[in-house]
């Protein structure tokens, strides 16, 4: 009898052992170990001579996926240069229209796309705003013009070119106004808190790193502790994201929204940790 009991319980025993590691194995394959999950409404900023389903390119590059919009030049599968604005008060319109619209909490914007997030915020309150992350944002259309005859045309050598062309801009853009608004003069208006990523690459012939460059330091100099720059070595102009630096961009990105309560893939976040680090040692 005694016998017939202690197997009992040495059966009930091992059933009770094999039930709670069943449970803790279901447990473990039901965890995300992927990707962090968080309610994101992000709203994607086109280039210029661009439409909106540029936003297509990043399409797999994050862990949650933009909404977009055109810009009144880009409108019909057409590109409209007497519409364009670059950054000024008819593109924060457009964006700000957008954000509205999709209740954004996260911005991301590609060259003019993203020199319009800067004066859009420079100007506009936006309730929620979690991040914003910056492709190659210009400071001035002056300083893309010089960049256009000396860098991609090659004709800095002729003397007063690149300032005629600069000044030359509203001639060929009539919505653009010489004397209106411009990111690097009121990027410092943007709220101290907001956690912005401002990525460039050495081998952008339209927008000079510089000129990124400028802005990340504008920044940092009125008390913006939480901006980060990423300087690519290689990528041309809009394609980042498909040039060889693809992997490095997308890996810092992934630490960004890591850091930041944003959609993450873990194993990106992880190993784009130390290069995500140093994304705050230029000055």
């Amino acid at each position: 009898m005694k016998k017939i009991i202690l197997l009992c319980f040495i059966l009930s025993s091992v059933v009770a052992l094999v039930s709670f590691s069943s449970k803790n194995t279901d447990s473990l394959l039901k965890s995300p170990v992927e990707f962090k999950k968080e309610k994101i409404s992000a709203v994607f900023s086109h280039g210029f001579w661009d439409y909106a389903c540029q936003v297509n390119n990043y399409k797999d590059f994050f862990s949650f996926s933009m909404n977009s919009f055109s810009y009144p030049d880009a409108k019909n599968d057409k590109i409209h240069l007497s519409k364009a604005n670059l950054a000024q008060e008819n593109d924060i319109q457009a964006l700000q229209n957008a954000v509205k619209k999709h209740d954004a909490n996260v911005l991301m914007g590609l060259s003019r796309g993203a020199s319009t997030i800067i004066t859009f915020l420079a100007t506009h309150k936006v309730a929620g705003l979690k991040a914003v992350i910056l492709e190659s944002p210009f400071d001035c259309m002056e300083n893309v013009a010089k960049a256009l005859i000396c860098k991609r045309l090659h004709l800095g050598w002729i003397p007063g070119l690149a300032r005629f062309a600069a000044y030359t801009i509203p001639w060929i853009l009539r919505e653009y106004k010489r004397d209106g608004i411009k990111p690097i003069d009121v990027i410092h208006n943007i709220p101290k808190d907001l956690p912005i990523l401002l990525i460039c690459s050495l081998e952008d012939s339209l927008i000079p790193v510089s000129s990124t460059i400028a802005l990340y330091n504008r920044l940092c100099q009125t008390g913006h502790k939480k901006a980060h720059l990423l300087i690519l070595d290689y990528g041309k102009h809009s394609k980042l994201v498909i040039g060889p630096d693809y992997q490095r961009y997308k890996e810092v990105c992934h630490a960004f929204c890591k850091e930041y309560g944003l959609s993450y893939d873990k194993q990106l976040a992880q190993a784009g940790k130390y290069e995500y680090a140093r994304c705050k040692s230029v000055s």
